[in-house]
């Protein structure tokens, strides 16, 4: 009986070796395939496309970054939103080629809607964490925490996106992103939240 999800693991594992090696040009679905010893229907039928396996390799550290978010419940939600800035960034910093070709990759693809989706989960992150800010009277009652999450989660992608295209190191990607999350929240935020800005 066959394991679909390390067959999944062993498929993400041979891409990023590609990557790694070849880099993102090297990637295909047929090398992929061979490299990870699979049919070459399994990474289609996996991830769809080549920029389904790139995003699958970035979500490994979105999912990292979202189990470090939900494990920090001794701060105030804005604090563990700006913290999350420092533990992407730290995550990033660590590969940073690596990291920044992958993310170039996906932005440039022909797959605008799964670029999209991704994109949607990083909003529907951080406007989770605004929402949750909002229920704790971390900000003002007339705040529209989606609207907020979504205008933070906006200039991230932003600046991401400035990185990937070689314009930011990261440290300046989490420095911008920050002086902007920090004007926006500090328009919303209660007396009790002002100090985790």
């Amino acid at each position: 009986m066959s394991n679909p999800r390390g067959t999944r693991e062993r498929v993400e594992q041979a891409a990023e070796a590609i990557v790694r090696k070849e880099g993102v040009s090297g990637l295909t679905m047929r090398r992929l395939a061979e490299k990870a010893d699979v049919a070459l229907k399994t990474p289609y039928n996996l991830f769809g496309s080549k920029t389904g396996v790139l995003l699958a390799l970035l979500d490994r550290t979105t999912t990292a970054l979202l189990d470090e978010l939900l494990a920090d419940q001794s701060s105030l939600a804005i604090r563990q939103l700006l913290n999350a800035l420092d533990t992407l960034g730290r995550f990033y910093r660590a590969d940073e080629d690596y990291f920044r070709v992958i993310f170039w990759a996906v932005m440039t693809s022909d797959h605008p809607q799964e670029r999209a989706a991704a994109h949607a989960n990083i909003i529907a992150i951080v406007s989770a964490k605004t929402a949750e800010a909002l229920a704790k009277k971390e900000l003002a009652a007339d705040t529209n925490a989606e609207a907020l999450g979504e205008q933070l989660g906006l200039n991230l992608l932003a600046n991401l996106g400035s990185w990937a295209g070689g314009h930011l190191s990261m440290a300046e990607t989490i420095e911008h992103t920050r002086a902007v999350w920090i004007a926006l929240l500090s328009t919303k935020a209660t007396r009790k939240a002002k100090t985790a800005l």
